[in-house]
């Protein structure tokens, strides 16, 4: 690819657009973390027993690593720390839920007993209490479990992995000469991924710490990324019933299904 082009490319609005949106992407999770930690830190007995809170420091590396590597084009490797978020988020949720009452030193003896395997069908005996129906309960899993298994073709070097590599060398798309589109395809995985992640995570802990973090005090719905996402937007029609919410319910609702993307 001609570099005066590529760097014009990525010099323009709708590159810098996308690269917003990213990070928009990246904050909105990390804020989400920290909130969590700090307000759930209020439960002295249960937080430090809860083993995904325990995993927020090695969530937020992989969240990092994938903003320094997104910056430089290397999408493979980000998609590797792509699955293993899902990966750790389905089990550290399992722990979370089965073992609440153990210390975190017996949690990790479980961990390594029974969840040493990648398989990431225990993600069935997770419960989504969350979520309303079993239609969105199926196809969250469902969802979860296509994007895991296309993560997977970039784990190790597989004939999907080549391919798509010589596609992108023949447009002149080589490794740090990613554009546009090659970034909009990173955010649109990395959105789905940051959103399974968090829907775990909210299984993880107290509803009330859910509800904290999703309802400002005036009842409209936290302004952050992840309202375009059609899970978390359930998972935040839960909290309907508080009593800030009631004089501008129908107003919040509206807004709220207006804002899912994906």
């Amino acid at each position: 690819m001609d570099k005066e082009l590529f760097y014009k490319e990525i010099n323009s609005s709708e590159y810098k657009e996308e690269w917003q949106k990213h990070e928009y992407m990246t904050d909105s999770l990390i804020s989400c973390l920290m909130y969590i930690f700090l307000n759930f830190g209020r439960d002295r007995e249960n937080q430090p027993r809860n083993f995904f809170i325990r995993l927020i420091d090695d969530i937020i590396q992989s969240l990092v690593a994938i903003k320094m590597l997104a910056s430089e084009g290397i999408r493979n490797t980000c998609r590797r720390e792509l699955r293993f978020l899902i990966e750790s988020s389905i089990k550290a949720c399992l722990i979370s839920q089965k073992y609440p009452k153990f210390s975190f030193e017996e949690q990790i003896s479980e961990y390594e007993k029974e969840l040493k395997s990648t398989n990431i069908s225990i993600i069935s005996d997770i419960n989504l209490y969350l979520f309303a129906s079993s239609e969105l309960r199926n196809n969250f899993i469902s969802e979860t479990k296509r994007i895991y298994g296309e993560l997977c073709n970039y784990i190790h070097l597989t004939p999907h992995q080549i391919i798509e590599r010589l596609a992108l060398a023949q447009q002149g798309r080589y490794m740090g000469f990613e554009g546009i589109n090659e970034l909009k395809q990173l955010n649109d995985e990395i959105s789905r991924v940051y959103s399974i992640v968090i829907v775990f995570l909210f299984h993880s802990i107290p509803a009330w710490v859910v509800g904290d973090f999703l309802v400002n005090r005036d009842g409209s719905s936290n302004n952050w990324y992840f309202n375009k996402s059609k899970y978390i937007a359930e998972i935040d029609s839960r909290f309907d019933y508080k009593h800030e919410r009631q004089e501008r319910l129908e107003e919040i609702r509206k807004k709220r299904y207006a804002n899912i993307e994906f």
